[in-house]
């Protein structure tokens, strides 16, 4: 309908597109020949008398009473075809707004790599927990030098390098500050020899592997790859061992809370010790509340928007202003699972992300407060994003169609869908400053 037949039968444009001709590009892989067009448009061409420009790639099949306006990208990469329902009006935000047909489409369902390997580097916490016991036990045995540890932790059953791990978390003295010991280990000690005194005795302990060798959590192997695999005693986890039990020793300011090895042999000091100093307040484990892939997936989706947008801002778990639960004045300001802002203006997007490979009743929880959410966010000037993904998730396609109708932006987890995502935001945030 961007053109019409006169009388005399000539094709030309409709008054309404005032001499602009509509330009449609369609993948000539799936659109070259006149069965493939009478396969993918069945109820015919849709209306494109207010579209100025239509492109697709890939396999993309209309229903009938299909609208476009203005300029519409619809691009499928999946292998299978993808449907436009009947009756959809696509226009500039149709990139953005999927049905769930779209969205299966792109998803990636199961965890990515780089999830998978960061959950792994938390997960240590159960092992710890598990092995707490162990170290305790070893370090409340009566021995007649430190060194003497060395022996024992080739008869234990006890891998050095969780020993070694447990060590770093009781003296608060992780990965970062061990790095340092290995650029400042010339001037620390000079002579590549450890002085201190043991029961009243001036002992030294020479160096093994520093400083050829530096410190790392990945070299030490107590990293999270590592530390579930047993591994035999080092000369640098040697080293490290000996600073963490009596580096305090040796009157440098830097090494002040290595002094595990006064609690060598003595059960109920290092009890009260470990009340004080264990797991639940070291910083070095101080992110171990991110105990799950979903909540993985909720930071990597905000470092990817900070990275790709360094001029807005994200906030996990924050609240979107004059958005509540009610219609009370006086009620609290909804949370979302992020809200993303440009600090010069003061519209908002809250964007939450779901990623359920096993189903369960979150993404039902999401779709039965998404109409409302939607509602008052639109109400308030805002807009609404979600990041959906994870084969459970696509088993309840009622409920990922209700927050497809009321989702400003729905895109799957990966990284093309979260550029996709980063669109949407320069769009209804405009770093420049201008809303658009």
């Amino acid at each position: 309908d961007a053109y019409r037949l006169t009388d005399d039968f000539r094709v030309e444009l409709h008054p309404a597109r005032q001499h602009t001709p509509v330009v449609v590009a369609l993948d000539p892989a799936h659109f070259k020949l006149i069965s493939q067009l009478d396969e993918r448009f069945p109820h015919g061409a849709p209306s494109l008398r207010r579209c100025d420009h239509l492109t697709v790639r890939g396999d993309v099949r209309f229903g009938k009473n299909i609208t476009v306006r203005g300029t519409v990208t619809l691009e499928n990469p999946a292998k299978t075809p993808m449907t436009i329902p009947d009756g959809t009006v696509l226009d500039e935000n149709s990139r953005y707004r999927r049905n769930v047909t779209q969205l299966e489409a792109v998803a990636s369902k199961f965890w990515l790599t780089e999830l998978i390997t960061q959950e792994k580097q938390i997960s240590i916490i159960p092992l710890l927990l598990s092995t707490q016991e162990q170290f305790l036990n070893l370090l409340s045995l009566e021995i007649d030098t430190p060194e003497k540890i060395f022996t024992l932790l080739d008869t234990i059953e006890l891998s050095p390098n969780i020993f070694l791990k447990h060590l770093t978390i009781l003296a608060d003295f992780g990965g970062e500050m061990l790095k340092r010991i290995s650029r400042e280990f010339s001037a620390l000690f000079p002579n590549k020899k450890l002085h201190y005194s043991w029961r009243n005795e001036a002992r030294t302990y020479e160096f093994q592997a520093l400083p050829a060798k530096k410190f790392s959590n990945v070299t030490l192997k107590i990293d999270g790859k590592h530390l579930t695999a047993k591994t035999k005693l080092s000369d640098l986890q040697k080293d490290a061992i000996m600073l963490l039990l009596v580096g305090s020793m040796h009157n440098a300011h830097v090494l002040a809370k290595c002094n595990i090895g006064e609690y060598l042999g003595k059960p109920d000091e290092l009890g009260a010790f470990v009340q004080q100093r264990y797991i639940w307040v070291s910083r070095i484990i101080g992110g171990a509340e991110v105990n799950s892939l979903g909540q993985l997936a909720q930071q990597l989706v905000a470092q990817h928007l900070q990275k790709r947008l360094p001029n807005i801002v994200v906030n996990i778990n924050g609240r979107l202003p004059h958005v509540s639960h009610s219609d009370d004045l006086a009620a609290r300001d909804t949370s979302f699972d992020l809200i993303v802002t440009n600090p010069t203006r003061t519209n908002y997007v809250a964007v939450e992300i779901s990623f359920q490979v096993t189903t369960n009743s979150v993404i039902e929880r999401k779709a039965g407060q998404a109409k409302a959410r939607f509602e008052r966010v639109e109400a308030a000037g805002h807009k609404i994003a979600y990041v959906i993904d994870g084969s459970g998730n696509f088993e309840r396609k009622r409920a990922l169609e209700t927050i497809c109708n009321y989702s400003h932006c729905t895109v799957a987890f990966s990284t093309d869908e979260l550029d996709i995502l980063c669109e949407f935001l320069e769009k209804h945030l405009d770093e420049t400053g201008n809303k658009k």
